[in-house]
């Protein structure tokens, strides 16, 4: 394998994070003069934002592996899986988004982004764990770095996960 069939970080996926980024933040967040810095639900909403703009570039990453004839692990997999979801959610995001006359709180998309997502990603790391697929050689230098991202990206999804399930046996429970 020569080093440009190796799948690293290079400086297009930073961009390619960085647009993601913005535009995680454009779409699926409130603008930052209407943001409540002592509530937790404007922290959850900006934290989903953040992660389904970070979702949007793993479609290129897992994409780009797949295309040159690897096959993709868990990680990359869960990867496009978050990056296809968010893409999917995207228009009705935009259209639900802030400053619109839809009512973002009873939304489906944003109902999916708030609770789907983040519990697929603790399924999906609990499922990694229990099934041994969560190992150390995972961050070795010889996995590709798209199936790396797709682990982290689950990791950042979990703890909105968390927060999910909490929501919900408390509902239940109280």
């Amino acid at each position: 394998m020569t080093v440009h069939d190796q799948d690293r970080l290079t400086i297009w996926k930073l961009l390619l994070l960085t647009a993601g980024f913005g535009v995680g933040l454009s779409c699926f967040q409130a603008p930052l003069d209407q943001f409540n810095w002592k509530a937790s639900e404007d922290w959850r909403v900006l934290s989903n934002g953040i992660l389904c703009g970070l979702s949007l570039p793993a479609i290129a990453f897992g994409l780009r592996l797949r295309l040159s004839g690897r096959r993709l692990g868990g990680g990359a997999l869960f990867g496009l899986m978050a990056g296809l979801g968010t893409l999917l959610m995207l228009p009705p995001a935009v259209l639900y988004g802030p400053g619109s006359s839809g009512d973002r709180d009873t939304s489906i998309a944003v109902a999916c982004m708030n609770y789907v997502m983040p519990l697929m990603a603790l399924w999906f790391l609990l499922a990694a764990i229990v099934g041994g697929a969560l190992r150390r050689q995972v961050w070795s230098s010889a996995t590709p770095w798209s199936e790396k991202y797709g682990y982290l990206l689950a990791g950042g999804w979990a703890p909105l996960g968390v927060s999910a399930m909490f929501d919900i046996y408390c509902d239940k429970l109280m």
